[in-house]
């Protein structure tokens, strides 16, 4: 029965926005807009270990940056600092690849940071298997 009234309920306010002016009409599509691109609440939750391994991408990248620096200011004759600092940015992106991909089995969870972090886990632990494949 509710079904049928609320048919008929729909029916009437589409009778009646064809019989509105077209400046009232107007007014109204804009309206029903606003109302769709309303934010969804929901009971989901940011992932907290995907939060701190996207955090985690800092270091590692900070390692790479500061290899790269030292390197270029011993004009390419580092001590072992500099071939350390990539090697722990490698250990740090391993940790956070396994880190972020665990955190996707939580459900109820929103996954924008685990895959941020996992993305950019990936593209530090290729960038520094490249360097070493170079190297060799």
């Amino acid at each position: 029965m509710d079904f049928e009234n609320s048919k008929i309920e729909q029916a009437r306010t589409e009778h009646e926005i064809l019989l509105e002016d077209p400046k009232t009409a107007k007014k109204r599509r804009r309206a029903d807009k606003r109302r769709r691109r309303k934010y969804k609440f929901s009971d989901k939750h940011h992932s907290v270990t995907g939060i701190v391994f996207t955090i985690l991408t800092v270091p590692a990248l900070a390692c790479i940056v500061l290899a790269l620096v030292l390197a270029t200011m011993q004009k390419g004759q580092g001590s072992r600092i500099v071939g350390w600092l990539p090697f722990a940015a490698l250990l740090i992106s391993s940790a956070g690849i396994i880190g972020t991909a665990l955190s996707f089995r939580r459900t109820d969870t929103i996954y924008t940071f685990s895959w941020t972090g996992l993305i950019s886990h990936i593209v530090i632990w290729l960038f520094v298997a490249f360097i070493l494949v170079i190297g060799l």
